[in-house]
């Protein structure tokens, strides 16, 4: 082979690494290979640096060709595609909940080693870790973050707000792939963290029957008003800072916290908007079932736990919903427990089960409704007689549900210096409001 054909040989192989073609790559890589054996051999290059500088280039190939296709296996573990050298954040939420349970809150170990390092950097600059033990990379990103920050009389920023464009999309979908009720709510985005006021429909249309010629009866809609007004959700967490001093865990951080604030996030807001009484503690938000004006539906009479439920009781529940377009696309709202319970009723007449298992992209139902669990609802040995336990209803119009498009991650280095510890808050600006009340009823426990 000349060395001609050989350097059209390296460029098919280099061509094939950038468009993620393992296949190719794994082809031409042998065919140089073979060629420099054969040159080795029988073309006296053996021991000139011409030949050294090829086998260490072949060497450094082979290494490419491991790392691209490790990176692919890893992606297609996690529910991702390979485009080119980028690869797609999976959009479904079944992907993303796959991510976290592999404790991935990236779709990639370089943007949650940036992230990693965005939190860091400042103790690199005041010491706290050897700079050369940084990737140069990462440090002029770091750097480019830090070179801005303002410093707040409260905390010491090393950045102020260190969610870039590539990290945060993915925490904000790890919020919603973990959120279990809040995410059925209707979505609308705040700008501000003042008042929003929106529309809202309290009566609709009527359409009558109008014989040829006749005159059109008029109809207007009833308009209302909901006023959105966030408040700030926030989390800190304080982390050794021996964790930091080690190059090779910037990804194992970067990847730890953004699973943990989805986590924390999901977790307030599916609790605020299922128990929220209205005070602070809860964002000022009051939830389904605290709320004074969503009509609570009780089970018969002598059904005062969940051990006592019947099926005539779903049927009561859900007679109870008083807007048929609510039904369309109505769910059962419950904890898993209280599920397992329904699960064992059958019917009084022909002893047929509410409970009937989907199949294929069909969800399982219960009398004929599909249904979604959260741990925030009481689970079914908590219900005693009265108790609220669950819902039965369309939160998208029952309920509205706010967020300022943005969640702030920023350090102190200051906060925790006796304990040599990084304080690192998180935050967020939502708020939840009823826009229907009709649109779901709470489920109920008879009253002794």
């Amino acid at each position: 082979m000349t060395l001609a054909e050989l350097k059209a040989l390296i460029a098919k192989h280099t061509q094939a690494v950038e468009a993620t073609d393992t296949k190719a790559m794994t082809g031409t890589l042998k065919s140089i290979g073979d060629a420099i054996a054969e040159m080795e051999t029988s073309g006296g290059f053996a021991g000139t640096k011409a030949f050294d500088d090829l086998a260490a280039q072949l060497k450094q190939m082979r290494t490419d060709v491991d790392t691209v296709i490790d990176a692919q296996r890893r992606a297609e573990k996690n529910g991702m595609l390979l485009r080119g050298a980028a690869a797609v954040i999976p959009g479904g939420r079944a992907a993303r909940l796959e991510m976290l349970k592999d404790g991935r809150a990236f779709t990639s170990d370089e943007t949650a080693r940036r992230f990693g390092a965005s939190v860091t950097v400042r103790l690199v600059r005041l010491g706290l870790i050897p700079q050369d033990l940084v990737p140069k990379s990462i440090m002029e990103f770091g750097d480019s973050v830090w070179k801005d920050a303002e410093v707040t009389p409260d905390i010491a920023t090393s950045g102020g707000n260190l969610i870039i464009d590539e990290v945060r999309p993915e925490i904000i979908r790890n919020v919603e792939a973990m959120g279990r009720v809040f995410t059925r709510c209707r979505r609308v985005p705040l700008v501000t963290t003042g008042t929003t006021t929106i529309g809202k429909r309290t009566g609709g249309l009527t359409a009558t029957p109008t014989a040829a010629g006749a005159l059109i009866n008029r109809t207007a809609p009833t308009l209302g008003t909901i006023t959105l007004t966030p408040q700030k959700w926030a989390m800190i967490v304080a982390v050794c800072n021996e964790f930091y001093r080690q190059q090779r865990l910037l990804a194992d951080l970067g990847q730890w916290l953004g699973v943990e604030i989805a986590y924390g996030f999901a977790y307030a807001f599916d609790d605020a908007v299922i128990n929220g009484d209205g005070t602070a503690a809860y964002g000022n938000i009051t939830g389904i079932l605290q709320s004074a004006t969503i009509t609570a539906v009780a089970a018969a009479n002598t059904h005062t736990t969940a051990a006592t439920l019947a099926a005539a009781d779903f049927d009561t529940f859900l007679a109870g919903l008083s807007v048929e377009y609510a039904l369309a696309e109505a769910e059962w709202y419950m904890h898993l427990s209280v599920e397992r319970v329904a699960r064992a009723l059958r019917t009084a007449t022909d002893a047929l089960p509410i409970f009937e298992r989907g199949g294929g992209r069909e969800p399982n139902t219960l009398n004929g409704y599909p249904y979604t669990i959260s741990s925030r609802f009481p689970a079914a040995s908590a219900i005693a007689a009265g108790t609220k336990f669950g819902a039965f209803g369309d939160l998208r119009l029952s309920h509205v549900f706010g967020m300022i498009g943005d969640i702030t991650v920023d350090t102190s280095r200051d906060a925790l210096f006796e304990n040599d510890m990084t304080a690192i808050r998180a935050l967020a600006h939502v708020d939840c409001q009823e826009a229907d009340a009709d649109a779901v009823v709470v489920l109920k426990a008879a009253a002794a």
